[in-house]
């Protein structure tokens, strides 16, 4: 068993053991029958449609002897997809640990502004910056969950466990005469939890808070376009971040939401790899410490 999945089912035995007490107590509750209807949290059916819009700013620093060496900053735009599966109960995949199935996918563009240095042989160096660099980022992530309804049925808490791919391209390419591209590639465990509460007039408010395991990274330096040899480097430690709050107008046949976020990676240095051979040369070389800071907003409908 993962650390992921030990920590996933520790949570999903607190909020069962929370909701059976609050089940209990709430048996205890006469109540008016219309008050209690309308302050339930909106049943969700069987599939789950998100769709949304957003827009971030994101800052990435690679560190090198505890100083900052390379920034990047800009803006990224892009599109969110959720698909949600809540099989119904009697289903083989509604369990006393899972019931919420979800699949999310993201693509976003932006333009970023470099500022760094050129290195040369002799340890020297000098300042170099290039502006309007094409960034490309896709994201897929593969969720499992398990719903807890609490205070008379409106309000909701989600734990959920999955596994996460991102890849972000930074085609610097076109920035010559030092510019090259690079993709850099993360495997991924998200583990976290979603709360969601019934207000009034057909509103909810939610949060997300999560904390993301990282397996895997690999960095591959186009160098090649520079005439160097082209180099992967592998990364193994680091970890993630990501909250968000949500606003949700809930209707009959559509929900629409806004929903700022915070998104976080540190990663440490990667191990030291060689290059393909240039000229019947190898060189080798490690990618440095890194962190970025994303802050930005959903704007969607959920059907």
């Amino acid at each position: 068993m993962s650390l992921a999945q030990a920590i996933y089912i520790f949570v999903i035995l607190i909020c069962s053991s929370i909701a059976a007490q609050a089940a209990g107590e709430r048996d205890l509750i006469i109540q008016n029958d219309m008050d209690n209807a309308e302050k339930q949290i909106h049943e969700k059916s069987e599939w789950d449609l998100t769709l949304s819009t957003e827009a971030s700013t994101i800052k990435y620093v690679e560190h090198v002897l505890g100083t900052t060496f390379i920034k990047e900053l800009g803006s990224m735009y892009g599109i969110n997809a959720v698909l949600t599966y809540h099989p119904a109960v009697g289903n083989a995949l509604n369990t006393e640990i899972s019931d919420v199935y979800r699949l999310e996918a993201m693509f976003t563009y932006g333009k970023m502004d470099y500022r760094g240095a050129i290195q040369y042989s002799d340890g020297s160096s000098s300042p170099e910056s290039f502006d309007g660099i094409s960034d490309y980022m896709v994201e897929i992530r593969d969720l499992v969950g398990k719903d807890f309804n609490f205070n008379r049925q409106s309000t909701r808490l989600t734990p959920y466990i999955g596994a996460g791919y991102r890849s972000l391209f930074d085609a610097s390419f076109a920035n010559k005469p030092f510019g090259y591209d690079r993709r850099i590639q993360y495997i991924y465990a998200p583990i976290g939890a979603e709360i969601m509460t019934k207000l009034n007039d057909g509103w909810s408010i939610g949060a997300d808070a999560e904390y993301d395991i990282f397996v895997r990274g690999f960095v591959t330096s186009y160098l090649g376009e520079i005439g160097l040899g082209d180099i992967t480097n592998t990364q193994k430690g680091g970890y993630g971040l990501r909250g968000s709050v949500k606003l949700v107008k809930n209707s009959d046949h559509f929900n629409l939401f806004i929903e700022p976020y915070v998104r976080f990676w540190d990663i440490h240095a990667s191990r030291w790899d060689s290059s393909t051979p240039f000229n019947g040369y190898f060189f080798i070389a490690e990618e440095p410490a890194n962190t970025s800071f994303e802050i930005g907003g959903k704007l969607g409908i959920e059907f």
